[in-house]
């Protein structure tokens, strides 16, 4: 078994734990985005999907009328 500080000079216990803090860094911050948007702004995000979906059904009828 390898010790902690051959592994440290290899750099695979110190690369693995900058990927597991980017991570968590990426989950935190759009929790706190979602935290700061109002009701009325998350519905118009929800809204906007709503939006793009009917588009999407619209070019689907275009291309079978075709």
């Amino acid at each position: 078994m390898e010790s902690i500080s051959k592994k440290l000079s290899d750099g695979w216990l110190r690369d693995a734990l900058r990927s597991q803090k980017s991570e968590q860094k990426t989950k935190t911050a759009v929790k706190e985005k979602k935290k700061g948007l109002s009701v009325a702004d998350k519905k118009l995000l929800a809204g906007g999907t709503e939006v793009r979906r009917q588009r999407t059904e619209v070019r689907k009828d275009r291309v079978r009328k075709c």
